[in-house]
């Protein structure tokens, strides 16, 4: 018996970034931020490259698992940037468990190594 199975393609919206990354992708610098707004897990045999310049923006209490690979070195003056969401005119902070939670990032300084 001849058994087919078909699986979607995984259509990722890099404005609103999370859940498991199972295919490798690369963050390439752009005008706005890329946005995660659930925790981005990068699964085991995946890669998930982030060039110099790129921008991340983070909601509160959520990261990055690396199970895979990271990829991720800027250059001087080509930093690659990952910050709470910035407020913007249309943003509100929306509550969790009824309380608002603030924005912060524990441990994001990265020292610069120059590999040359």
């Amino acid at each position: 018996m001849l058994q087919v199975s078909f699986e979607p393609p995984v259509i990722v919206d890099f404005d609103n970034l999370g859940g498991r990354l199972h295919d490798s992708i690369t963050l390439r610098p752009r005008i706005d931020p890329y946005v995660v707004r659930a925790d981005l897990t990068v699964m085991p045999e995946t890669t998930l490259t982030i060039l110099p310049g790129v921008v991340m923006e983070f909601a509160p209490n959520v990261g990055i698992l690396v199970l895979g690979t990271l990829n991720a070195r800027g250059d001087r003056g080509n930093e690659i940037v990952m910050r709470p969401i910035l407020r913007r005119d249309n943003w509100q902070p929306r509550p969790i468990n009824g309380d608002f939670v603030n924005n912060h990032i524990i441990k994001r300084a990265v020292p610069y190594q120059d590999f040359g």
